[in-house]
Order: C-alpha cells, then structure tokens, then sequence
C-alpha cells in the first residue's frame, strides 16, 4: 500500500532522483564494458575462436551502437559513451573471431 502511496504522489523524475538513477545506471553502463573484457582476453590468449557464433556478436554490436546512437540524440551522455565503448569491443572481438576462424 505504501509502494502506490509514493508512486502516486511522486514524478518519474522524482522517483529516479530518490534511487539514485544516474548512479545506477553508470554502474550498469561499465559493467556492460567490463563484462566483455574476458572474452577478449581469451581471444588474445588462446588465438582460437572455437565454439564463438560470429552472428551473436554482429547483432549485439548492433544493438550497442543503435542505443549509443540513441544515447547521442538525446543528449543522454553515459549511454552514449557506455554502449559507444561496448560497441568498439565488439568490433575488436568480431575481429579476433575472424581472424583466428579456422
């Protein structure tokens, strides 16, 4: 009851500010960078791309620059430079798939 209380009574843009959105969403947008990284390195260490599916990585690409571009038309600067970062590596890793592809 007192969960619709407060959203009755409070603006989305208030309700973002009480949780602290922006931090959150930061925290997401690196984690989203970070969490690519392993991949990378595996890449890197074994030099194989074994067991990689090429299309996954070309539609998450995709999907990272689409909402970076979004990021950028509305003037949304952590989205814009989060899913900016993520896109470039995917095109790294997309790299790496095709150049060690047996």
């Amino acid at each position: 009851m007192t969960i619709l209380l407060i959203g009755a009574c409070m603006t989305r843009e208030g309700f973002a500010l009480a949780i602290h959105w922006n931090w959150i969403i930061t925290f997401a947008g690196v984690v989203n960078v970070i969490a690519q990284l392993p991949q990378t390195r595996k890449l890197v260490m074994t030099h194989s791309s074994k067991g990689l599916a090429l299309p996954m990585f070309c539609i998450y690409l995709f999907t990272q620059v689409a909402f970076s571009v979004n990021g950028y038309l509305l003037r949304d600067m952590i989205q814009f430079v989060t899913l900016g970062l993520s896109a470039i590596i995917s095109i790294i890793n997309i790299s790496l798939i095709l150049k060690y592809r047996p």
